[in-house]
């Protein structure tokens, strides 16, 4: 299977999620007065604290989600690459037919006479 279609969506997102994850911390960072900090006047709010700690675990939680999904969207794809088709391809046998009218009253006795020609 060619999953070349694939790879601009993961490229597109791969960007899309490095974009997003430094616009926060530079729109954070860049909400801090340096003359303050300097100085050390600078006190951090309980609503700041909270949101940063919930955004730690929301990444968490989505990073532990995205490698789940990951290794058993892999192992779903090698078990239908690598699992048997439960017949020998080499011993079917192709039949074309046109006219599916006329040969149904005699496709018992043809499928016996097939069957006959096993080794």
């Amino acid at each position: 299977m060619n999953y070349l279609h694939f790879s601009g969506l993961l490229i597109g997102l791969g960007l899309l999620v490095g974009i997003l994850a430094g616009v926060y911390p530079a729109w954070y960072l860049s909400s801090f007065k340096p003359g303050l900090i300097l100085k050390g006047k600078f006190l951090q709010t309980r609503e700041g604290s909270v949101f940063r700690k919930s955004f730690i675990v929301f990444q968490f939680f989505a990073s532990m989600v995205l490698i789940s999904s990951s290794l058993i969207i892999f192992n779903q794809l090698d078990y239908i690459q690598h699992k048997g088709l439960g017949f020998s391809q080499d011993e079917v046998i192709l039949l074309p037919i046109k006219n599916r009218g006329a040969i149904n009253p005699r496709l018992k006795s043809c499928k016996v006479n097939y069957c006959s020609y096993r080794e």
